[in-house]
């Protein structure tokens, strides 16, 4: 493959959905899980990963040991093991009774906890693989509504156990007698925590859907610090306890201090979602993995950004003609790593979705590779429908589209011209994409008329011309 293939073929290569992530404590090793498997590798080399022992598509939580010697996984049938980061499985845990959306090791490595969708929680010691403590949804909710787990994190040296509930419950226990330490917050069926972060010194820390990061700090009254946009999906205290950081569906980390509350830095250099963060044991320097797996480091003092590198390959397997089309051409005149799609993935992964949905051949295809709740989501658009916008255009014009996959871009485009911005793209100063889009559009005016005046698609003329008027009465 020559050079200029090579670069197409990594343009349009397809990117799998990355179902969990985590940094070991020093942030020398992630693991990642998406559709074909589990891959752990060195961040600092460029050694080929490792596969573990674990099935192929269903894992959905993953945790190091603090030595980064063994990694802890929940799927989503259940089933709990330990698994050797050289790939070896050790250990395989009674199942729970749902999917496992949560697991966590202390700070001893003695004992591992995992938690999910049935609500229940289970402790075991990690080496022997005893049973130390399981408690139900009812018994963790304490009161509040009974609800699906999504986090949990370990303090006081593993003698304590914080866990964060769908329902808005953050809990602590004492798990080696079953007993409530302090309810920090009842769930009434409110903002969901989906992030969760525990020091020994009492400070706990919990991002919920809105943005919002709460902060318990011993007995002090508790802080609500708002900066984020969307869902918080990653919290991560320093080693003293002084420092949290959170980053989740704006790919943007804030790192705040914890006594006063104040934002201290606004980290960027990632495009995909952040899923995990990690502060080295010295506490000077930050990781994160978003959901490209593309891990970066940052320095703390100074929020520089010092490391950055893609640990997973995407496969490339999309068929591609000898000569570059016209839409392919619009596609490669982007960057698509800096360009912000409302997948997790961030946007890397559209030119090759868009190979995949024009050359798709029935419906069922179409639903199963096209972009809606990629680039736009119930007409809400992210930046990266303007260059779709352009493709679309430009694919009409000169490709042999089947009915389909000639309908779902009609579609795609009518959506764009008449959406509107995502709120999170218009806090992020893109507050009209809707008129970016019909402005692309405008230019390829005379494509969508032979299109409305040809209908190749049955039924499309009135759609084509509705996609007019929105242009021209912009």
């Amino acid at each position: 493959m020559d050079a200029a293939r090579t670069m197409r073929a990594q343009m349009f290569e397809r990117v799998p959905f990355v179902r969990a992530a985590a940094l070991s404590h020093d942030a020398r090793s992630v693991a990642v899980a998406d559709d074909s498997g589990v891959l752990v590798w060195d961040v600092q080399s460029n050694e080929p990963p490792i596969r573990l022992d674990l099935p192929a598509a269903g894992v959905r939580s993953l945790a190091f040991s603090p030595d980064g010697e063994h990694i802890v996984a929940g799927s989503a049938d259940g089933q709990v093991a330990i698994v050797a980061a050289s790939g070896r499985r050790v250990r395989r845990f009674a199942p729970l009774p749902g999917s496992c959306w949560a697991v966590g090791w202390d700070r001893s490595g003695r004992f591992v906890a995992a938690a999910g969708e049935d609500g229940t929680l289970v402790a075991w010691n990690a080496d022997g693989g005893q049973e130390l403590v399981r408690l139900t949804r009812d018994e963790l909710s304490q009161g509040g509504r009974p609800s699906i787990v999504r986090a949990l994190a370990f303090a006081h040296g593993g003698d304590r156990l914080v866990i964060a509930t769908h329902a808005g419950a953050v809990v602590e226990w004492e798990p080696s007698v079953a007993r409530v330490v302090r309810v920090l917050r009842v769930g009434e069926g409110g903002r969901p925590i989906g992030a969760l972060a525990a020091a020994d010194s009492g400070v706990v820390a919990a991002g919920d859907n809105r943005g919002v990061l709460h902060l318990w700090r011993g007995e002090s009254a508790a802080l609500e610090l708002v900066g984020h946009v969307g869902t918080i999906a990653a919290v991560a205290l320093d080693p003293s306890g002084r420092l949290v950081a959170t980053g989740g569906d704006d790919r943007a980390i804030r790192v705040w201090d914890v006594e006063s509350g104040r934002l201290l830095h606004i980290l960027r250099g990632l495009n995909g979602k952040i899923l995990h963060l990690a502060f080295s044991p010295d506490g000077s320097q930050l990781s994160a993995c978003d959901g490209d797996a593309v891990v970066a480091r940052w320095t703390v003092a100074d929020g520089r950004l010092g490391h950055r590198v893609r640990c997973r390959p995407a496969s490339v397997d999309i068929p591609l003609a000898q000569e570059e089309r016209a839409w392919q051409l619009e596609a490669m005149r982007q960057d698509w790593e800096t360009i912000r799609c409302g997948c997790p993935r961030g946007a890397r992964h559209v030119p090759g979705s868009f190979a995949d949905l024009v050359r798709a051949q029935s419906e069922d295809e179409v639903q199963a590779r096209g972009l809606v709740n990629d680039v736009e989501i119930q007409g809400m658009l992210f930046e990266a429908a303007v260059p779709v916008t352009s493709m679309i255009i430009a694919a009409l014009a000169e490709e042999r589209l089947s009915i389909p996959a000639r309908r779902a871009l009609l579609d795609l485009l009518a959506t764009f011209v008449d959406g509107e911005s995502y709120y999170t793209e218009a806090l992020e100063g893109r507050p009209a994409l809707e008129e970016a889009c019909r402005e692309v559009a405008r230019s390829g005016l005379g494509v969508l008329y032979r299109e409305m005046e040809v209908a190749p698609a049955p039924g499309t003329a009135s759609l084509v011309a509705e996609i007019i008027d929105s242009i021209n009465s912009a």
